[in-house]
């Protein structure tokens, strides 16, 4: 995490500052947003969230941060740490080094994820602490619990493509194919997600993608189910028992 130190805290403090600006511009556009809405087709909808109900203040985050932007940087950031977190030591050379002293393959990669976890967790908590702030100094009248659960299902779903990423990695010895493997699922189970809601025979779909059990726009609105980050948790567990085998077992040539 030190060594990616800068890129960590540029990320954290542009998500701070966007959740704040949304705050910040949501009162001088809510008048505008549902005139807006009824010129949009629903396929854009399916895509950013529902426009007509970003009237609100809840339903203005899930359209502007909550729904596509924040998801996709957490996950994106996930990927490339998730592929790199020991990719980058492998391509150098200095995981035989480390492989060779008195640490465990276990602690290495339990190690790997805490920094994983960790990295994202942060960026997810500095949205909702920048909404926190919004609220003080704007008029911004949402629930910081419900923003705060929001805040944790973006972080799981970022797990989900990490671990996908680590996975892919661990089995393979390469960061190239960790990161394919992460950013193939990522696009893949997103554009499950938006099919499934343009297309009627398709719906069901919606199941094998991660973003359908975010379930944002019902987090926001405190309906949300906490099964839904059950599941999320759960995929990631998985994601990570498969890492955890294939790099505590793989012939690394140490």
């Amino acid at each position: 995490m030190w060594g990616r130190k800068v890129s960590i805290l540029a990320t954290s403090i542009g998500m701070f500052v966007f959740a704040l600006m949304f705050a910040a511009l949501h009162q001088s556009f809510a008048g505008e947003i549902g005139n807006l809405a009824k010129s949009f087709p629903p396929e854009i909808s399916a895509v950013i969230g529902d426009l007509a109900a970003a009237a609100t203040p809840a339903g203005f985050l899930n359209v502007e941060l909550y729904s596509l932007f924040l998801p996709f940087t957490v996950a994106i950031t996930g990927i490339l740490f998730g592929a790199k977190a020991i990719g980058k030591e492998e391509d150098s050379g200095t995981l035989e080094l480390l492989l060779a002293s008195p640490i465990s393959r276990t602690k290495i990669i339990i190690q790997k994820l805490a920094a994983i976890k960790f990295t994202l967790l942060l960026i997810a908590l500095s949205s909702w602490l920048g909404v926190v702030l919004g609220k003080l100094l704007f008029v911004f009248d949402v629930n910081l619990a419900r923003v705060a659960v929001a805040s944790l299902a973006v972080f799981l779903l970022g797990m989900v493509y990490a671990m996908a990423a680590l996975a892919g990695q661990s089995l393979t010895g390469k960061a190239r194919i960790g990161m394919g493997v992460g950013a193939g699922l990522l696009v893949a189970t997103y554009f499950a997600d938006i099919v499934s809601k343009l297309v009627d025979n398709l719906e069901a779909l919606k199941y094998v993608s991660p973003f359908y059990y975010m379930d944002m726009a019902n987090v926001l609105n405190g309906d949300g189910k906490l099964v839904n980050l059950v599941v999320l948790a759960g995929i990631a567990v998985v994601f990570y028992v498969v890492a955890h085998v294939g790099f505590t077992n793989r012939d690394t040539g140490v």
